[in-house]
């Protein structure tokens, strides 16, 4: 995000500054180096520096395992080959091979939670509206509304996120195939991850952040979607 005109310094103040960065410094955790090395994994896969790239991103699975989504990047659109998809898919699944050992490892030594993350999904958008309806009626009780407006602006933000994927379609980007998977995440999350002020949704949809605002400077799209 060079900071080279307006457009580059509002993509980057977008991020940097945005409700997912600053709750991951506040609250002191993993979701902004996550970031960080999915940024790597994706400027090495665009050069075609692949090793590398499935490198930063097993690195970027062990700090936070939706990182994991960011593999898209390693296929081609449309698919080169069967032999090129097949490529794709093998780097795909040793960049994950790091997280399902430790996973592997961590079940043998303490056992699983059945329980566990059972609300982190839901229906389709169900999560979202249940989100924007929890935010407009946060804003009429005196107690929480000044945590109210920051919230609604938080999840308006990222509803503007999925809408630019949506309507500003690259697939041979992959940056934008990032946005489109992390868009997929942001519309089948549950309630254990909207819920709060702002939540946890802005931090683990950082990435659609990203991929949204170097998307916006690369291809010169209008300010308005930078600014929403």
């Amino acid at each position: 995000l060079p900071v080279t005109d307006t457009r580059g310094a509002l993509a980057w103040i977008g991020l940097l500054f945005s409700a997912g960065v600053l709750s991951s410094v506040r609250l002191a955790l993993i979701d902004l180096p996550a970031l960080l090395l999915v940024a790597l994994a994706l400027w090495d896969a665009e050069r075609e520096h692949i090793r590398s790239s499935a490198g930063w991103l097993a690195a970027a699975a062990l700090t936070r395992e939706t990182s994991l989504l960011a593999s898209v990047a390693f296929f081609h659109y449309p698919p080169k080959s069967r032999t090129g998809l097949m490529r794709g898919l093998l780097w795909a699944l040793l960049a994950a091979a790091p997280l399902v050992l430790w996973l592997g490892y961590v079940h043998w030594r303490v056992g699983g939670a059945v329980e566990t993350g059972s609300r982190n999904f839901a229906w389709p958008v169900a999560g979202l509206l249940t989100k924007w309806h929890d935010c407009l009626r946060a804003m009429v009780e005196p107690d929480t509304q000044p945590f109210a407006w920051r919230t609604l602006l938080a999840t308006a933000g990222l509803t503007f996120q999925a809408a630019f994927i949506l309507a500003w379609r690259r697939p041979a980007d992959p940056w934008w195939r990032l946005g489109a998977v992390f868009t997929g995440l942001l519309l089948c999350l549950g309630p254990a991850v909207w819920e709060g002020f702002p939540g946890a949704a802005v931090r683990v949809l950082l990435p659609l952040n990203l991929a949204c605002n170097v998307l916006a400077v690369r291809t010169q799209a209008p300010l308005a979607w930078l600014l929403a």
